[in-house]
């Protein structure tokens, strides 16, 4: 087992500051689940929807309907889904996906070797920030945050649909090292954190964030 920061230093502080649970929840996906979609041959222009074309054939499409937020993950991946209850209450919320079966891993402790876990949280830096913040202020504040070690990188790029986002890669206090992502859809505020094997899909994940 490896030691599992859930969703990295600026995710799991800014959670803990609206008192959201990040523990893994069911490890089905919701109704909201959509089946694989064909990639379309479209160009993806910035601040539209990425056409499926933006994540492999085969992925399963999620899409929040009270976020209005979208995102692709592979088949054999499990979600823990969120009721809309907690969607509603405006305080922040995470979705976790895991390449292995989440209701029968270790939990918040761990995760089996050779997997991959990766937390999208929405909302949280809304609450943390303001509506206006910016992707620099949320950055400035996971780098310089109590408990960071280092920063081996911090790199603005843009997601499938031109959405600017910043990736920062971290040690922690425990000289684990983890990734996270920083972004807005409209004027949601979506932070994404990735541990484990496979750090190419959860970049891929991201990159498959969109308005949906």
């Amino acid at each position: 087992m490896q030691r599992l920061f859930t969703i990295g230093m600026l995710v799991l502080l800014a959670m803990a500051s609206v008192g959201c649970n990040l523990s893994a929840g069911a490890a089905t996906t919701a109704d909201t689940l959509i089946e694989p979609l064909t990639p379309a041959a479209a160009t993806i222009e910035p601040t539209t929807a990425p056409s499926s074309a933006a994540w492999p054939a085969d992925w399963q499409l999620y899409v929040d309907d009270i976020a209005g937020i979208g995102f692709a993950f592979p088949q054999d991946w499990t979600l823990s889904p969120v009721s809309d209850e907690t969607r509603r209450q405006g305080t922040g919320y995470t979705y976790t996906l895991a390449s292995f079966d989440q209701a029968t891993a270790p939990g918040r402790d761990g995760i089996p070797a050779g997997s991959t876990k990766l937390d999208i949280s929405i909302g949280a830096l809304n609450v943390m920030f303001g509506d206006d913040f910016t992707l620099e202020q949320a950055a400035n504040y996971a780098t310089t945050s109590d408990g960071v070690q280092d920063v081996l990188e911090q790199t603005a790029f843009a997601l499938a649909d031109g959405t600017p986002a910043i990736k920062i890669r971290l040690i922690g206090q425990f000289g684990d090292e983890f990734t996270s992502y920083i972004l807005k859809i409209g004027d949601t505020g979506v932070s994404v954190g990735g541990l484990g094997e496979d750090m190419a899909t959860v970049e891929q994940i991201v990159m498959s964030l969109h308005a949906a």
